[in-house]
């Protein structure tokens, strides 16, 4: 059975250049149409749509009626607002009812090819239940110190540019959450930010903070998780992939955007661990943690949620290849013509050691594949990255 898509637009011109642009797509996708948010909500009562793409600004029932009340009965669909009108404050607003934001005038092809790999990444997945938490999560929980720490320094007086972006680089959740919100159409990013420099240059320190004391970007800390064994060494596990990513990535002399998103690369890198933790959490109190890590699982493994969820939310491609490719990267397809294979060998090498480090009586050797650095020209370097890491 072919995916369902269903354009929602009042304006019938718009919808008619839907029809024509996007025929070709009707190959792969079944399309449906509809002139407004009543006439979606019904058209989706009747008819499970996978993918809903709306305009905002509509009269009666507008988009972000129609989304929201589309996430509270139809959860498993995937929700993309298209708008050519929207005012700066309402960006996270329309996150937190859709999954991706683009923006007016619309290029179809882009449209397409947001979507598809959206459900490329959801058709990897087994548990229907998983996709529907996945589809239906619009944030991942923080450590409730880091998140106090963070709370701290942006409700200062004058909060600290340096400060924040040094706590806000230890959190895997809210650096997820904020590339989902920059790598939106709104900021005109074209998919491409991937450091954390951009933060500053596109958000600033008000507009983040405003972000986050509205629990915009965040979820409500949750003390449960203060003292889990879990949650803190996945925390710790991620932050030390990501500082020895860097550290390697300065070594090799590599510019310093890529020494960032090496940063960004390992400290993302697991995220479907989180997303699988808080599923099983929502679904039984008392998660299983013990093949969370397991990337080799042959269904439902983390590596597959983190690849929905980090697509779902429109993360630079870069970042979402090192995701899906990080644990078996000689399995790595071409899908990322344009991805910095060093920044993947880096993070495999970087994740390795970590894993070593942080869950013993695990070894280096049972996640490092040496043939791939020989392959990406690393294996002569691999003595000294490990000599790196071991300082750490």
């Amino acid at each position: 059975m072919k995916p369902v898509v269903l354009f929602v637009d009042d304006n019938e011109n718009i919808l008619q250049g839907l029809r024509r642009n996007l025929r070709s797509a009707r190959n792969e996708w079944d399309l449906l149409f509809a002139a407004g948010g009543a006439e979606a909500l019904k058209t989706m009562d009747g008819t499970r749509v996978d993918v809903v793409v709306s305009d905002i600004r509509m009269p009666g029932m507008d988009g972000v009626a129609l989304l929201t009340e589309a996430s509270k009965k139809h959860g498993h669909a995937v929700r993309i607002v298209l708008s050519g009108q929207c005012e700066d404050k309402d960006v996270a607003q329309l996150l937190e009812v859709s999954h991706q934001y683009m923006a007016k005038p619309m290029d179809t092809d882009a449209l397409v090819a947001a979507i598809k790999p959206i459900l490329s990444a959801r058709d990897t997945l087994q548990d229907q239940e998983l996709k529907s938490f996945l589809t239906g999560v619009s944030s991942l929980p923080s450590l409730p110190l880091l998140y106090a720490e963070i709370s701290a320094a942006l409700r200062a007086d004058h909060p600290s540019t340096q400060t924040v972006e040094q706590l806000l680089l230890r959190d895997i959740s809210l650096v997820a959450k904020i590339f989902q919100i920059l790598n939106s159409s709104y900021f005109g990013s074209g998919g491409d930010i991937n450091t954390v420099s951009y933060v500053w240059e596109s958000l600033g320190v008000e507009r983040l903070k405003a972000l986050f004391t509205e629990g915009r970007i965040a979820a409500p800390p949750d003390k449960s998780l203060e003292n889990d064994p879990f949650i803190t060494g996945l925390w710790r596990f991620s932050l030390m992939t990501a500082r020895i990513a860097r550290l390697i990535a300065k070594a090799e002399n590599l510019p310093q955007k890529s020494c960032d998103k090496a940063w960004v690369a390992g400290l993302l890198h697991a995220i479907g661990a989180v997303a699988l933790y808080e599923y099983r959490r929502k679904k039984s109190g008392t998660p299983e943690c013990a093949d969370l890590l397991d990337a080799a699982k042959p269904a439902d493994s983390y590596v597959d949620a983190g690849m929905f969820l980090s697509t779902l939310w429109g993360l630079p491609q870069d970042i979402r290849h090192i995701i899906r490719w990080h644990a078996e990267p000689l399995r790595a397809d071409d899908s990322c013509g344009a991805c910095d294979k060093s920044i993947l060998a880096i993070v495999h090498a970087a994740r390795a050691y970590a894993m070593a480090k942080t869950y013993p009586p695990a070894t280096e050797k049972e996640y490092l594949r040496g043939d791939f650095l020989e392959t990406a020209g690393y294996a002569a370097r691999e003595a000294d990255w490990r000599a790196i890491a071991d300082r750490i």
